[in-house]
């Protein structure tokens, strides 16, 4: 959270809602802080009675989306933030869904019934046609374009690029043998710093998701 200064001047202050990659242990802390909250027990009813949170329970996509929505929603609680007082709120990723419900775009139950519904079919994804997340650090479009490719080709399977976080940054997701091929090309790759690091989700976000979401 910060504060932000408007064009009169005006001091707003603003929250950034994460996506997936936080800190388990964190959002589990939140949970148990909260025991007998509404809002957990709504969770509870969406993570087929999910009461007990530990850090390895967000290893489960199935949980960890919605268990991250949740947790955000009651730390700008705790804080005593709300958008009808004028605060900014942005998100990354999955937290775009949180920073619409602390917007009020929907309710709070009706976000974790969203993620809960989001988070099981990328699961039916992953389960239909296995693979992997991956960030490639430091390579521009054209490099990431590149090792995409060149994957591709010499192994086969779907790779897309799901995710830019910025000109340097990216989030690769498709089939797994063709995603550890990109992780084998970054490492090699002829930039300074270059970097891969698979990512813990199993939500693919390629056309195996649009295929399983199709009726």
């Amino acid at each position: 959270m910060s504060d932000i200064v408007g064009p009169r001047g005006l001091v707003r202050e603003a929250v950034a809602f994460p996506g997936q990659g936080v800190n388990p242990v964190d959002a589990v802390r939140v949970l148990a802080e909260h025991a007998g909250h509404p809002l957990v027990d709504h969770l509870a009813s969406v993570t087929d009675g999910h009461v007990e949170w530990w850090p390895e329970d967000l290893a489960d996509t199935r949980l960890a989306q919605p268990a991250i929505v949740c947790a955000g929603l009651l730390a700008v609680e705790d804080a005593g933030l709300t958008a009808t007082a004028g605060a900014i709120a942005v998100g990354h990723s999955l937290g775009e869904i949180t920073a619409l419900a602390f917007a009020g775009v929907f309710d709070a139950t009706s976000a974790l019934d969203l993620v809960a519904a989001r988070a099981q079919l990328g699961h039916a994804a992953h389960v239909a046609r296995t693979g992997r997340m991956v960030a490639a650090l430091k390579l521009d479009a054209a490099a990431v374009e590149w090792v995409r490719r060149v994957a591709i080709a010499e192994v086969g399977g779907v790779l897309d690029v799901a995710v830019v976080n910025g000109a340097a940054q990216f989030v690769l997701s498709g089939d797994a043998a063709t995603a550890d091929r990109v992780m084998d090309l970054v490492a090699t790759a002829q930039n300074d710093g270059s970097k891969e690091i698979p990512l813990d989700i199993t939500l693919l976000r390629n056309e195996n998701t649009a295929r399983v979401a199709k009726p």
